[in-house]
């Protein structure tokens, strides 16, 4: 079974702040408990299109992460509701690499936010991983989960709005931490 997985993460260390959001955009989901200043959100919404209605209400820093291992991947950051950055890799048939309202100092801002000085990853670190040739370069580097973890998100393997709905019963019983302090927004 390949991995598809979706989510939004705002910059917050408030939960409510999330829950926030999804209000405002009068939607459903599911929110995380903030992890290293993210709030990680799964709401309600076609997967693999960008959530409009949350985008538009967001006040914050809001970043798009899609993973879809057999075909690619994408990673979007809005300030309030303007895209500031946005890659996508694409692997269906060669690899391409494409780039709008790319903005590399903002992916960089965001990933040093958590980091101490001497830790500080530059845009020549982050080059390499945005710059994907070859199916044998993603098996090597995993980019998208490199990427993810620089950022600092903890919660973005295999997790979508669908794949929780699907399956929270099942995760409350096998893993209850996956589910701690999860809040279930309905609209």
């Amino acid at each position: 079974m390949s991995e598809f997985s979706e989510s939004y993460h705002l910059f917050s260390k408030d939960q409510k702040e999330g829950v926030g959001l999804l209000n405002r955009a009068g939607i459903g989901g599911f929110v995380y408990p903030e992890e290293n200043n993210w709030v990680t959100l799964l709401p309600e919404g076609e997967i693999f299109h960008e959530n409009n209605k949350l985008i538009s209400n967001n006040t914050g820093t809001l970043l798009h992460y899609i993973f879809a291992e057999d075909h690619g991947w994408l990673l979007s950051i809005f300030e309030n509701n303007t895209m500031t950055f946005h890659y996508e890799c694409n692997w269906d048939t060669d690899v391409e690499n494409n780039y709008k309202e790319i903005d590399k100092n903002k992916l960089i801002e965001l990933i040093n936010r958590n980091r101490e000085e001497h830790k500080r990853i530059t845009v020549f670190e982050i080059s390499k991983l945005l710059n994907i040739n070859s199916m044998e370069e993603i098996f090597e580097l995993s980019p998208a989960y490199q990427v993810a973890e620089l950022v600092g998100l903890k919660h973005y393997e295999w997790l979508s709005h669908d794949n929780m709905v699907r399956d929270i019963d099942d995760l409350k019983e096998s893993d209850p931490n996956f589910v701690k302090g999860l809040i279930i927004v309905s609209k």
